[in-house]
């Protein structure tokens, strides 16, 4: 996920946009999983679901969830 966000970060500052503005963009975006305070208390996965990030409290839930379509659509397009 993280070399698919970079890479379209990187495709849209040598098109010519601000790197300041696309930084933007992507914290207004994603806003909702930016928690400044301990996150490795106990108030931050009740925050989280308040905010609707999903979160998996078991190992394999997680792995699980590998095979979902866009995981695999994910891992094809960078090549992985």
């Amino acid at each position: 996920m993280c070399a698919e966000m970079f890479a379209e970060f990187a495709d849209k500052i040598e098109k010519d946009a601000k790197p300041a503005d696309v930084a933007a963009e992507a914290l207004n975006k994603h806003w909702k999983v930016i928690f400044n305070c301990n996150g490795y208390g106990k108030e931050w996965p009740v925050e989280a679901v308040k905010r609707g990030v999903w979160k998996i409290d078991e190992g394999w839930k997680g792995i699980e969830r590998m095979g979902d379509q866009k995981n695999i659509d994910l891992f094809e397009k960078m090549k992985e």
